[in-house]
């Protein structure tokens, strides 16, 4: 068929801008794949990633849509079902100690994402709360391997640590 004809058919085509569209981000992205470069929108668990990587230190958290919390939520789930599957190779108090960081940085991850999509004082307050508890369970179950008074002064250092971290997000937030 003669260019100058095809050019025709695909201009009255209903279906002609749908069409190239698709053919354009399709060549771009497999463009960028092969140049071993992500594209833009890669893909549904991209998204919920920027989502949760797009903060500026030193700024407040940036807002999320519903999508993306959602997306982000389903991440969080994933990566603490990953690390499950990584601590049950493992036995005896390393496992234990793996749980338990796995346990925390899921709490963290999941009230940081309720800060970002509540996009409140009150939410980031909580978020700061939640951390300096997951921080004080991880440290407390590191205390667990120490017996005798090195136990009583880990835990100790710990509790510290926790009532410094509270201290520092009620004075940051203005409660008291």
């Amino acid at each position: 068929m003669h260019a100058s004809r095809m050019t025709g058919l695909i201009r009255r085509s209903r279906f002609a801008g749908a069409a190239a569209c698709l053919c354009c981000a399709a060549l771009a992205s497999a463009a960028a794949q092969a140049q071993g470069v992500q594209p833009h929108d890669a893909g549904r668990q991209d998204a919920g990633r920027r989502a949760m990587d797009q903060d500026v230190p030193g700024l407040p958290p940036t807002p999320v849509s519903k999508d993306q919390y959602k997306l982000a939520q389903d991440r969080i789930t994933d990566d603490f079902r990953a690390a499950q599957k990584t601590c049950e190779a493992m036995s005896g108090s390393n496992r234990s100690q793996c749980l338990a960081e796995a346990e925390a940085k899921q709490k963290i991850s999941r009230s940081e994402l309720e800060a970002r999509y509540a996009d409140t004082g009150e939410a980031r307050f909580n978020a700061r709360m939640n951390k300096a508890e997951a921080d004080y369970a991880v440290a407390a179950r590191k205390c667990e391997d120490f017996s005798g008074s090195a136990r009583g002064e880990c835990l100790q250092e710990a509790r510290q640590t926790l009532a410094q971290a509270r201290s520092e997000a009620r004075t940051q937030f203005g409660k008291s």
